[in-house]
C-alpha cells in the first residue's frame, strides 16, 4: 500500500506529507481554540450541572415517579435486590483472548452495569435509603475493576495489565453514567463513594482523554474516525466532564474539543444525510450524537445548538427519510430487518424541527438502559425550541435518492390496494458496517 501510495511522487512531496501528518497528531491541542474555550466558559453555570434535577428536588421526582411506567419499573427494581448477579472476574475477561468469544464477559458485565443504573434510578425515584447500600457497593465493584474498557477493546491486553489507559464505547458509557449518579444523588452517597468516583473519573476518562488532545499520549482512533465510535465516545466523555467538573473553564475545554471531532462523525453521513452504518447504528451513534447536542445546549442556556447547523440537517432526517412503508425500513449494513427510528430521538428531532406527524412528550418518560438517558428525556422542557428553517421534507413520496449512498427507495402512492415498496443499493462497499451489501 505504501509503495502504491510513493509511486510517481517527488520524494520532496512524501517528506512534506508525511511532516504534515506528524505535526497533527503531536500539536492537537493548537485544534482547541483558547478563545473558543474563554467565549464558552462565560455562557456555563458556576458549577458542575448533569442531566435533569437533582435527587433532593423532590417535587419534580415525585411526579415522576407517579407515573405507570416508572411505578411498575420501580417494583421490577426492588426484586433485583434480592437477586445477586454473577461477578466480571479477570479470568472472564482474559476469556475473549483466548477463545474469541465476548459475549461470556459481556453478559456479566452488563448486568452489573445494568444494576449500577437500576439502583440508582429507584433511589432518585423512592429517596427512601433502600438502593443507596447496594448501589455503593456496585460502584465500589465497578471501580476495582482493572480496566473498564470491553476486552474484543483491549486485544493487546495493555488495558487489563494496567499500562495504557484508552477510552472506548463501554468506558465512556460508565464514566458517563457514574457522573450522573454523583451529580444527582450528591451528598446521599457518602464522601468516599463520591471521592472514589470523582477519583475513578479523572484516572480513566477526563485526563487520559485530555492527554491524548493535547499530544501528550497517542489518541484513540475514534477521536478521528466517521463512524459511531466518534459520537458515543465524546458524548461520554463529555457528557462526564459536564457532570463533574466545577471550573467553567475546564468544562468549556471539553465542549470546545468536542466541537472540533464531532465534525469527523458528520463526515460519515456525506452530503446526502446517508448512514452507511444503518437504521441500527444511526440509532446508536446520530442518537447520541443527539444526546451531546442537547447536554450541551442546556449547559449553554441555548447558546451551542448542533441541531441548528444546517449540516446536520439531513443526516437527522434520516430516519425518516429511509422509510419504505409502514414502519418497515432498508436492512441495509449491520441491522436487524425490523430495525426502526427510536422513538425518543425521532420526536426529538421532529419537535425540534417542526416536521410532521410527530409523537407527543410521552415518548421521552420512561425509563432507559441507562440514568443519563432517562434523566435527559424525562426531564425535558414541556416545549423544546423550534429551530426556524425551510421545509425539509419537500421531496416526492414516491421516493427518496440517496446519491452518496447509493441508496434509491421507491413507494406506491398512498391508499394503493397491495402497498408494495423496494430499496435499491448501488454504491461500493468501503462503507462503515458495510457487510458486502451490494
Amino acid at each position: 500500500m505504501l509503495r502504491e501510495f510513493l509511486r510517481g511522487r517527488p520524494i520532496a512531496n512524501v517528506l512534506i506529507l508525511i511532516a504534515l501528518s506528524c505535526v497533527t497528531r503531536l500539536s492537537a491541542k493548537t485544534e482547541i481554540d483558547a478563545a473558543q474555550v474563554r467565549k464558552i466558559a462565560a455562557m456555563l453555570p458556576k458549577h458542575a450541572m448533569g442531566l435533569g434535577e437533582v435527587a433532593s428536588h423532590r417535587e419534580s421526582w415525585s411526579k415522576l415517579a407517579k407515573e405507570a411506567v416508572f411505578e411498575h419499573w420501580l417494583a421490577a427494581a426492588h426484586a433485583k435486590l434480592a437477586v445477586e448477579d454473577p461477578k466480571a472476574t479477570d479470568d472472564l475477561y482474559l476469556d475473549f483472548s483466548r477463545t474469541g468469544n465476548r459475549n461470556h464477559w459481556q453478559d456479566v458485565e452488563f448486568a452489573t452495569r445494568s444494576r449500577l443504573t437500576t439502583f440508582a434510578l429507584a433511589e432518585c425515584l423512592e429517596d427512601k435509603g433502600a438502593f443507596l447500600q447496594p448501589l455503593e457497593a456496585m460502584i465500589k465493584e465497578v471501580c476495582a475493576e482493572r480496566t473498564w474498557v470491553f476486552p474484543a477493546h483491549d486485544r493487546s491486553l495493555g488495558n487489563f495489565n494496567q499500562t495504557q489507559i484508552d477510552i472506548d464505547l463501554g468506558s465512556a458509557r460508565v464514566g458517563w453514567e457514574l457522573a450522573t449518579i454523583k451529580y444527582l444523588l450528591g451528598d446521599k452517597l457518602s464522601l468516599a463513594t463520591r471521592k472514589l468516583i470523582s477519583d475513578n473519573l479523572q484516572r480513566r476518562i477526563l485526563k487520559p482523554y485530555r492527554d491524548m488532545v493535547e499530544g501528550r499520549v497517542a489518541e484513540n482512533h475514534w477521536l478521528r474516525v466517521n463512524n459511531n465510535w466518534n459520537s458515543v465516545c465524546l458524548s461520554g466523555v463529555v457528557g462526564a466532564a459536564l457532570a463533574e467538573i466545577d471550573s467553567p473553564e475546564e468544562r468549556a475545554w471539553f465542549i470546545a474539543s468536542s466541537q472540533v471531532y464531532i465534525k469527523n462523525f458528520l463526515i460519515g453521513f456525506g452530503s446526502d444525510g446517508y448512514c452507511s452504518e444503518g437504521m441500527g447504528y444511526w440509532n446508536y451513534g446520530f442518537g447520541h450524537f443527539i444526546m451531546l447536542s442537547e447536554t450541551i445546549r442546556q449547559a449553554t442556556g441555548g447558546e451551542i445548538d448542533w441541531l441548528a447547523d444546517p449540516a446536520v440537517r439531513l443526516p437527522a432526517l434520516f430516519g425518516r427519510r429511509a422509510e419504505m412503508l409502514n414502519g418497515i425500513y432498508p436492512s441495509i449494513a449491520d441491522c436487524h430487518p425490523a430495525s426502526q427510528p427510536d422513538p425518543q430521538i425521532d420526536t426529538y428531532i421532529c419537535q425540534r424541527l417542526g416536521l410532521k406527524p410527530c409523537g407527543d412528550r410521552n415518548v421521552f418518560v420512561q425509563p432507559a438502559s441507562s440514568l443519563f438517558t432517562t434523566t435527559l428525556f424525562s426531564f425535558l422542557p414541556e416545549k423544546l425550541p423550534l429551530i426556524p428553517g425551510k421545509p425539509t421534507e419537500a421531496e416526492s413520496p414516491l421516493r427518496t435518492w440517496f446519491p452518496d449512498g447509493g441508496v434509491l427507495i421507491c413507494r406506491q402512492p398512498p391508499n394503493t390496494k397491495t402497498p408494495f415498496a423496494v430499496s435499491l443499493k448501488g454504491g461500493h462497499n468501503g462503507e462503515n458496517h458495510n457487510h458486502n451489501d451490494l
